[in-house]
């Protein structure tokens, strides 16, 4: 399902990207301007996105028109980088939003076993 849709996609404008990949956990609370928010966008390939930050260090998702809320999928924040690892059937997602604030859209670059893609998320 994920890899149909991802593997349309065209290679996105290069994103600059951490020197080492920070790696979520549901393990501990978040207490970051972003919990509670739910940021919504159109990906590359036309796909639309609902993530909402829970407080557990979760992500509520919703997907090409469905909607998740599983412990495997988490999100973390570290200076102007959101990292969300969102685990579908078929493979891990991991995206790196470059945040801006709450003010702002964060563009996030998608990786995933067949490519990568870009959404543009902006706060609901």
């Amino acid at each position: 399902m994920l890899v149909a849709a991802l593997a349309a996609c065209t290679t996105p404008a290069p994103v600059a990207t951490p020197t080492a990949t920070p790696d979520p956990t549901a393990t501990s609370a978040q207490t970051d301007e972003l919990v509670g928010t739910t940021w919504a966008g159109v990906d590359s390939d036309g796909d639309r996105w609902s993530i909402e930050f829970q407080a557990d260090g979760t992500i509520g998702l919703g997907y090409a028109g469905s909607t998740f809320d599983d412990d495997t999928d988490v999100w973390s924040h570290d200076d102007d980088t959101v990292m969300m690892r969102i685990a579908f059937a078929d493979g891990d997602l991991v995206m790196l939003g470059q945040y801006e604030g709450l003010g702002e859209p964060m563009r996030a670059t998608g990786t995933f076993a067949d490519g990568d893609f870009t959404v543009d998320l902006e706060l609901q």
